[in-house]
């Protein structure tokens, strides 16, 4: 994992610990603390509109379905309305002081709801830095005098919708960006706030009446702005119980600014602050070692190679463009993936990549789990990474991490391959998974016989050679027309084998792209329904060749 993104949890308990600093100040200039909150709320709210503007997101709304704009709307009642109304009423009814202690156990929550839910695995050496980061919450906050009425109870409301609100975050936001998932949760929030404050008769309160209102909600706005963004920026590459845990750091930042402004440093916070900051570091350490790391071996140092794709893309815009061209071809046919071709030909005709082509190509209902198998597999976030997608395609060393059981769940469990065809099919699958196969778009061709995408059909030898990945050496070019040398499948009444090679014309659909203007007699090329993919590496073409003469014999078992 890379340490920009690693740092971003710490970064937003930075912005949270000067945010709750400089709140008090804030909300002392209002009459009204919800008609502070939702003020600075719209401000930040706004402020990201105009971020999802400027890194050009929009287009990903239209891309949105039902579903996901119902999560959405969720994210803002249980994230940004309903819990600030709630903690702002515990305010009139307990102590600061108590109302910020059961805050502070937000992560507790997550970390259960994580791992009950998402499935995150926290070791015992995490949990014993939850338990001593949470003995030192409690020294700093205290248990004495407590009032265990409306209000604890309130306080407490919030934060568990906060909790529920960071899992179904985590969730969605696999396949949306996380500014667009931080902009909802504002918005919506903001209008749900609005609605509140009007129904209780303060709406007037909204308008700020003097200047220093007016600096304080666009101060505050601001800095919630850049809270909201590197929380979910955060979330979105990081486990849940890691972002949520780091953000308790913001504690001991704001006792801190409040005693440089006192000059008071009593000795009695020098222990908990200690026991914060260690349980902090034993789980931050714990977990960078264990959940964060990615497969050494696949993220040293990226290989050179002969590609269609612009050297100038970022490594992650390389992942979603390999991944797009190899699935252009089946989606033009409709034989998977949303009904959006027109703009996946875009995109791929202007050579670049964001987070609406990522979105199109987490619709791919058999492709995108293979890819986020494969990565779960080797502690990738990104399923679109460019090794994980070249693994996918091509073939290469992440395909040795899946376990036997990993790919048998990954097809009975995601896939549902033995609730559609039935256990005796399924059957057939398992002594393949015990016969050594793996997570690479060949077995999907060669073993499961009946399409998984929008035409459940059985397969014939025809579309198997079409569908799978093939490999050949350019020995002509004229225009769009290329010629190579390729072996195809046939069957000889007893097996499927690669015959001898023999040519085929293919022709580029994407012309005005650009991709294959640089290839040479000579040069090998991968190929996906009579469409040219990719150039490929001497390395590369050994590995397709390898994974399908593994996925060929595994499919004469049952032919």
């Amino acid at each position: 994992m890379k340490n920009n993104v690693f740092i971003l949890p710490f970064i937003t308990a930075l912005i949270s610990g000067v945010a709750v600093f400089i709140n008090k100040f804030g909300v002392g200039s209002w009459s009204d603390a919800v008609a502070y909150t939702t003020t600075k709320n719209i401000i930040a709210a706004c402020l990201l509109a105009g971020l999802v503007g400027a890194v050009a997101q929009w287009r990903v709304l239209k891309l949105l379905n039902k579903k996901q704009w119902i999560n959405l709307v969720v994210i803002g009642v249980i994230g940004g309305s309903v819990p600030f109304v709630l903690f702002f009423k515990s305010l009139t009814l307990v102590p600061a002081t108590q109302a910020a202690f059961i805050h502070k156990t937000l992560f507790v929550w997550v970390a259960v709801m994580s791992a009950v839910y998402l499935k995150e695995k926290v070791s015992r050496l995490q949990w014993l830095g939850i338990v001593v980061m949470m003995i030192g919450v409690v020294m700093l906050g205290g248990l004495k005098g407590w009032d265990w009425g409306i209000g604890f109870f309130l306080a407490l409301g919030a934060t568990i919708l906060w909790a529920i609100e960071t899992i179904i975050a985590k969730k969605i936001l696999q396949n949306i960006p996380a500014l667009v998932g931080a902009w909802a949760r504002m918005a919506f929030g903001a209008v749900l706030l609005i609605v509140y404050s009007i129904a209780q008769g303060s709406g007037q309160a909204l308008i700020p009446q003097t200047w220093e209102q007016v600096g304080w909600a666009l101060v505050t706005g601001m800095v919630l702005c850049g809270y909201v963004a590197c929380w979910y920026t955060g979330l979105k590459k990081l486990s849940a119980s890691f972002v949520s845990t780091v953000l308790v750091l913001a504690f001991p930042i704001t006792v801190v600014l409040q005693n440089i402004t006192t000059g008071q440093w009593p000795s009695a916070l020098i222990v908990p602050m200690i026991l914060l900051v260690a349980g902090a570091g034993v789980f931050v350490m714990s977990s960078r070692q264990k959940n964060l790391t990615p497969a050494l071996s696949l993220i040293k140092e990226r290989e050179t190679m002969v590609s269609m794709v612009s050297p100038q893309l970022l490594s992650q815009e390389q992942g979603i463009i390999r991944c797009a061209r190899y699935a252009f071809s089946p989606n033009r046919l409709h034989f998977c993936g949303p009904d959006k071709s027109g703009e996946m030909l875009a995109y791929l005709g202007e050579n670049t990549a964001d987070y609406g082509l990522r979105y199109l190509l987490s619709q791919f209902e058999v492709m995108y789990p293979y890819l986020k198998a494969i990565a779960d597999a080797n502690h990738l976030s990104d399923p679109l990474h460019e090794k994980v997608v070249e693994a996918y395609w091509v073939g290469n060393e992440l395909l040795d991490t899946p376990s036997k059981q990993d790919m048998y769940i990954h097809l009975k469990d995601t896939l549902k391959v033995k609730d559609r065809f039935g256990s005796k099919y399924f059957g057939y699958i398992e002594d393949k998974i015990s016969g050594g196969a793996k997570m690479h778009h060949s077995f999907q061709v060669m073993n499961i016989w009946q399409r998984m995408g929008h035409k459940e059909e059985p397969h014939t030898v025809e579309s198997i050679d079409s569908c799978r990945i093939s490999w050949g050496k350019v020995i002509a070019i004229d225009g769009p027309v290329i010629t190579v040398e390729r072996q195809p499948i046939r069957f000889d009444g007893a097996k499927l084998y690669l015959a001898t090679v023999e040519q085929r014309v293919i022709r580029r659909h994407l012309a005005d792209d650009g991709s294959m203007d640089d290839a040479a007699i000579g040069d090998w090329i991968s190929m996906h329904w009579d469409l040219p993919c990719e150039r490929l590496h001497a390395r590369q073409v050994a590995n397709l060749a390898r994974f399908t003469n593994m996925h060929l014999a595994l499919a004469n078992r049952t032919v």
